[in-house]
């Protein structure tokens, strides 16, 4: 069975991660040329699952500042499952993993949430990040291709909002 606890990723990983995310994405734009220029930025975080050199799959975070000012952003910049270990648990693991690590980094930096872009027509990964307790943003995504769709966030428990309510 494969070890699915996420992990930093390696060199090793890297061509393998670039060429899952160009598959994975590749009809919302060239993915592996964003993703690598992404992981060029010393704030970019990459986890896998799998083997180093054989990941099964990945997820990429960063803390971004949206609005000049404003409380950075805990963002799942991508993610993404080989489709042969889809099924698995393995979005759901890196997914978890992703935002615990955004959570625990949150207190230091200031920021209050997590966030990250989904196409419309992701189905699936629009249901994952529902049950994961993703909420839609008013703002809209746009990806390099062109295609819509929806920016998702989940407070984290310092939320000054989450306060607010209770």
């Amino acid at each position: 069975m494969l070890d699915a606890a996420p992990r930093p990723a390696v060199p090793a990983d890297r061509a393998p991660v670039l060429a899952l995310a160009g598959a994975a994405f590749g009809a919302y734009g060239d993915y592996a040329a964003i993703l690598a220029d992404w992981l060029e930025e010393p704030a970019t975080r990459l986890f896998v699952v799998g083997e180093p050199g054989q990941p099964q799959g990945f997820v990429a975070i960063a803390w971004i500042r949206r609005v000049p000012g404003g409380a950075p952003d805990g963002d799942v910049l991508a993610m993404g499952v080989d489709p042969a270990a889809r099924g698995l648990g393995l979005g759901r693991r890196l997914l978890d993993h992703a935002v615990s690590v955004l959570a625990a980094e949150a207190p230091l930096v200031g920021g209050v949430r997590a966030t990250l872009a989904v196409a419309d027509d992701n189905a699936i990964g629009r249901r994952l990040f529902a049950s994961a307790g993703f909420l839609p943003l008013p703002e809209r995504a746009t990806y390099p291709g062109g295609q819509a769709g929806l920016l998702l966030y989940r407070p984290f428990a310092n939320d000054p909002t989450l306060q607010e309510c209770s």
